[in-house]
């Protein structure tokens, strides 16, 4: 193929040559002399255009002597280097909605399941009744209470009030007959009361002598075979019977005869002071002591009652907050324990996003920033509240918390799966190259073609680089480049290094 290009044509010295060997070969006449003469300077008036062309074209669009020399060559894409200092990466973290609140609710104290109010998947407001205990027993408790109360108060009334009339006459009347008794003791028996008891002892050894005769009379029936020896024992057991009456009158008849003794008179005295005692403390009236000791009485059984109407209420479950029973763990009549779930119940007016991220991102996330996060195929604005203070054993994450709005928790439900993208600033130095400039390496490497220059051209050259980053249609690189270099974008399964090209596009990445 001819090249059309004005800067291709003979030098001046070349045209001359072939206008002298012209004429050496034709040898003609004169008029062929002319047409050679009239050929060369056409030539000449040619090739004076060319320069003059050669050098407007030069001045309009600038293009160096070798691309001009190697129009032949592979065409390849370039660009210059994109210097870059950071880049945004976005990573998704995932989480779970959760609740506002989720409890496990039980009495805290242990009965029978009397009452059941409340059903799966039904709306309680905060104070409803979900559940009742039995609490007969309690109640006959209370009762018990109440009247030990009405007694003790009926008591300290009448320690307050005093001692009445017929109490204190009564402890007279009392003292009276200790103080007689007394007397008594101390002045000795009666001639009379002596006299008496003598003749008890005689009357009582009268008998005694009886009985003997007849247990004699008894004994010859029986050894002679008349009688039973059923009515002989009954003979005997008399006399001994008669034998002990004599004694104890005897015993007495010696006491009237000796007088009353010391510790008797001692304790009759006892007695009386006792007596006397009591009279003096109904007169002088109750004491502040006593009074005070009714009072505690008291108090301790309405402290009873106060505990006791605390088990009342306790036996009564009531929801702590508005929310759905989850669900309801057991039926009516079943014996449970202080503390064993009853229901579960969730909050839903309410829910946040618990989302672990590394914890070397927590520095970089502001307190009340506002952040969209996703639910499915839906995005929800939501704050950021807080940072729980503890790593998650199993991820090593740290937990964020985000407090989504109050119309989220129409439409999302505790447990779903939340996404979160995340904007991560990473300082590094590279350059940005768009991702048809790599050249897939050896073990893995990446490499790209750089344009080189040599004489009469350029020149595929490579470079090896790092991939740091890639978003897409972009990619973050860096290596031995040194800022300057143009990289050849395109095309690049088409080059080896080495390979002549020409460039046919500079630009400027953006």
């Amino acid at each position: 193929m001819q090249d059309t290009n004005p800067a291709s044509c003979s030098s001046p010295e070349e045209t001359l040559e072939i206008a002298a060997s012209s004429v050496e070969h034709n040898k003609t006449p004169k008029s062929s002399l002319r047409f050679s003469w009239g050929l060369c300077l056409s030539s000449l008036l040619l090739l004076g255009l060319g320069f003059w062309l050669g050098s407007i074209r030069q001045t309009l669009e600038p293009i160096s002597s070798a691309i001009a020399e190697n129009q032949n060559f592979l065409p390849v894409e370039v660009d210059n280097l994109v210097a870059a200092s950071s880049y945004q990466q976005s990573r998704t973290y995932t989480g779970e909605i959760v609740a506002q609140n989720t409890s496990s609710l039980g009495f805290e104290r242990a009965g029978k399941v009397a009452q059941l109010t409340v059903e799966a998947g039904q709306w309680v407001s905060a104070g409803t009744p979900l559940a009742r205990l039995d609490t007969s027993q309690l109640m006959a408790q209370k009762q018990e209470l109440l009247a030990q109360k009405q007694q003790a108060l009926f008591q300290l009334r009448e320690l307050q009030a005093g001692p009445r009339a017929e109490t204190i006459e009564t402890a007279r009347a009392k003292l009276a007959q200790e103080q007689a008794l007394l007397k008594e003791m101390q002045s000795g028996p009666r001639i009379q009361t002596i006299a008496s008891a003598q003749a008890n002892v005689n009357n009582l050894q009268e008998q005694l002598e009886l009985a003997r005769s007849k247990s004699k009379r008894r004994e010859a029936l029986y050894n002679q075979g008349a009688i039973a020896r059923e009515q002989f024992d009954e003979a005997i057991t008399d006399v001994n019977s008669q034998q002990a009456r004599v004694k104890q009158a005897q015993s007495q008849l010696d006491e009237l005869l000796a007088g009353t003794r010391s510790e008797v008179i001692t304790a009759q005295q006892a007695r009386v002071k006792q007596a006397q005692s009591q009279l003096n403390e109904l007169l002088a009236g109750t004491r502040s002591e006593v009074i005070e000791a009714q009072k505690a009485a008291l108090k301790q059984l309405q402290s009873r009652l106060a505990s006791l109407e605390l088990d009342l209420e306790k036996s009564v479950l009531k929801a702590p907050f508005s929310g759905k029973v989850s669900q309801r763990y057991l039926d009516l009549g079943t014996a449970v324990s202080s503390g064993q779930a009853i229901v579960r119940l969730v909050q839903v007016e309410q829910v946040k996003a618990h989302i672990g991220i590394p914890a070397s991102l927590a520095s970089q996330i502001k307190i009340g920033e506002v952040q969209s996060i996703q639910v499915g195929q839906k995005s929800y604005r939501a704050k950021v509240d807080s940072f729980l203070p503890e790593l998650d054993k199993a991820t090593r994450t740290i937990t964020i918390v985000l407090k989504l709005e109050d119309a989220a928790s129409k439409t999302l439900t505790a447990g779903q799966i939340v996404n979160w993208q995340l904007k991560q600033k990473i300082s590094t130095s590279g350059y940005w190259l768009p991702t048809t400039a790599l050249v897939r390496g050896i073990r893995g490497l990446w490499s790209v073609y750089i344009l080189g220059t040599v004489p009469g051209g350029f020149e595929v050259e490579r470079q090896d680089v790092e991939v740091l980053y890639t978003d897409g249609e972009r990619v973050l690189v860096r290596g031995t480049l040194e800022g300057d270099e143009q990289i050849i974008t395109n095309g690049t399964n088409r080059l080896v290094p080495g390979q002549k090209v020409r460039p046919i596009s500079i630009g400027r990445s953006k």
